[in-house]
């Protein structure tokens, strides 16, 4: 009978020094897996039941707002709408700015006749565009948009 009560660890450790520590540790190590197994479970366990535990213990209030009924022949009539109120303007374009005709220099072989440069001072004043504008700073609507 001998013979089915022996352990692995006993046949590993048969001629060695079993006070050393390895002895032990080996046959403990099959119990230390196992409690280390449930104690895993039963944390992830706790883990994802934490939100039912806390709404069993802490329910959070429900606060309902009253509905209101309202019957269309309790309803007043809506205002009348004057037909001589203009509608609200578009968006009004911005007022036309003075600008100085700028166009940089180009290399070229053949001759060209020479335009009005202005100079840096005039650039630093006035803004320069493609074109030369005299600008007045008014915006002028000749008509109303929504009368066209």
């Amino acid at each position: 009978m001998k013979g089915l009560e022996t352990r692995w660890e006993d046949i590993v450790f048969e001629h060695r020094n079993q006070d050393y520590g390895a002895y032990i540790l080996r046959t403990k190590y099959s119990r230390n897996v196992i409690v280390a197994l449930v104690a895993t479970l039963v944390f992830l366990g706790l883990l994802v039941a934490y939100p039912a535990i806390k709404d069993f213990l802490f329910p959070v209030e429900v606060i309902k707002n009253p509905v209101k009924i309202i019957k269309y022949t309790d309803l007043e009539a809506p205002p009348p709408i004057d037909k001589d109120t203009p509608p609200p303007p578009r968006d009004i374009p911005p007022p036309v700015k003075e600008t100085i005709k700028f166009i940089p220099p180009k290399v070229t072989e053949k001759e060209v006749v020479e335009e009005e440069v202005p100079t840096i001072q005039e650039l630093k004043e006035i803004e320069p565009a493609g074109e030369t504008n005299e600008g007045s700073g008014e915006i002028v609507f000749d008509e109303p948009w929504w009368k066209l």
